[in-house]
Formats: structure tokens, C-alpha cells, sequence
């Protein structure tokens, strides 16, 4: 299963952190990005995140995409939600976009964010 994410006018990074059923990263290792790009069946390649359910230790219940804006673009926020791709093992692949994000939202500050949860892969499908 791999997740692409577009982003349209904005640098951004991709990650997934893997989660234990408590919510949480088991340590450090868990959080997979562009310096640490592979850990135990997650990968990450530029926009794309790989995640190999037969790999996914059995503690880990959830593989989360996050992409957050680049910190050395100076006032970077996502302003319209990216465009999301998921591929199974094959075709057909599906897409999802967001509403944008200030839909029904009012008040300083509304609309706008560096970082966002794109998608949660549960562990328990691959039983």
C-alpha cells in the first residue's frame, strides 16, 4: 500500500510515525521522513509512504502520513488541503482532496496549518 500526497504552491514534507495502541511512537525510531526513511515495513521516497502490512510489528496498530510545511519557507501554512493517493497492490488507486480549510471556519488564525494528518493505516487489516 503506498500513500502520495500533492501539495499545490507549497514545499512540504512527508512523514508517518508508527503507533503503538496507546497513540504513541515506541521511541524515537518510529517516526519515518527524509532522514530516517525506512523502519520496519514503512518507507518514505519524497512525497510517496510505503507501508507493508506483513512487515508492521504487531505492537504497532496504526501507521499515521503526516505532511507538515517546510520550516525554511518563512510563513508557510497550508492554505488548501493536499490532494491525497492511496495504491493497494495494485489498481485501481484512490483519491481523496479535503474540503479547503476554511469552510465554515471564521476568526485569526482559522484556515490555516503546518502540519496535517493526511491518513491512518490500521495494523489490525492485515489479519
Amino acid at each position: 500500500m503506498c500513500c502520495r500526497r500533492a501539495v499545490q504552491g507549497l514545499s512540504a514534507d512527508v512523514s508517518a510515525p508508527l503507533l503503538g495502541h496507546d497513540g504513541k511512537v515506541r521511541g524515537d525510531h518510529d517516526l519515518v521522513f527524509y532522514n530516517h526513511p525506512v523502519q520496519d515495513g514503512v518507507s518514505v521516497a519524497g512525497a510517496a509512504v510505503t507501508v507493508e502490512l506483513s512487515r508492521l510489528p504487531a505492537d504497532v496498530h496504526r501507521v499515521v502520513v503526516v505532511a507538515s510545511a517546510d520550516p525554511l519557507q518563512p510563513g508557510a501554512v497550508f492554505t488548501r488541503a493536499p490532494q491525497l493517493t492511496i495504491c493497494l497492490s495494485g489498481p485501481p488507486a484512490f483519491s481523496f482532496t479535503a474540503p479547503d480549510f476554511t469552510s465554515g471556519l471564521q476568526g485569526p488564525g482559522w484556515g490555516t496549518a503546518v502540519c496535517l494528518w493526511l491518513c491512518g493505516i490500521g495494523n489490525r487489516l492485515r489479519r
